[in-house]
């Protein structure tokens, strides 16, 4: 039987409440934290993200079979 294997990960946005008021768009940070090792990272894109989770679940795989 095989094993199964569990990676949970939280990603978590943060909208930058300091700006001036007359900044138009709203500025927003993102970190991705790996809940079994507590290692979390900054990302700008999506793509950083799945890199960031790629190294414990085959992301590729995974969109290429939803597409």
């Amino acid at each position: 039987m095989p094993e199964t294997t569990v990676a949970s990960f939280v990603i978590r946005f943060v909208q930058d409440d300091s700006l001036p008021a007359i900044e138009i768009e709203p500025t927003w940070h993102a970190a991705i934290r790996h809940i079994q090792t507590d290692e979390e990272t900054r990302f700008t894109c999506m793509n950083e993200a799945l890199a960031f989770m790629g190294r414990w679940v085959n992301v590729d795989q995974q969109r290429k079979g939803a597409g």
